[in-house]
């Protein structure tokens, strides 16, 4: 099943989590994408929710990779119910993380 890719990068990391690596989305948080490139996350019970997480791939890998693996089908194999890829990181030099997402 072919999804859709979101980039968020590293400002948007560090505004979503206040400092990198503190209060990223766990499996089952719900997001609501505030940009091409940022998303907060937000209480699943609120119209705010737009995507909810179903799995983090195992995998992180820098951004082109990313866009490549994305192209193949080739990320969030391990959850059938994705739709939306989001990638988290800094866009040009470190590799980031996959978020694997449903509409919430």
């Amino acid at each position: 099943m072919a999804g859709t890719v979101a980039v968020v990068g590293v400002g948007a990391a560090y505004q979503l989590t206040g400092g990198f690596g503190i209060g990223d989305p766990k499996v089952n948080d719900c997001v609501q994408m505030k940009g091409d490139t940022d998303f907060d996350v937000v209480d699943c019970g609120s119209a705010d929710a737009e995507y909810k997480i179903v799995g983090i791939d195992d995998e992180k890998m820098k951004y082109p990779d990313f866009q490549d693996a994305a192209a193949a089908d080739e990320i969030c194999t391990d959850f059938q119910t994705w739709e939306v890829a989001l990638w988290i990181g800094d866009v040009l030099t470190e590799p980031g993380t996959i978020y694997c997402s449903e509409p919430a």
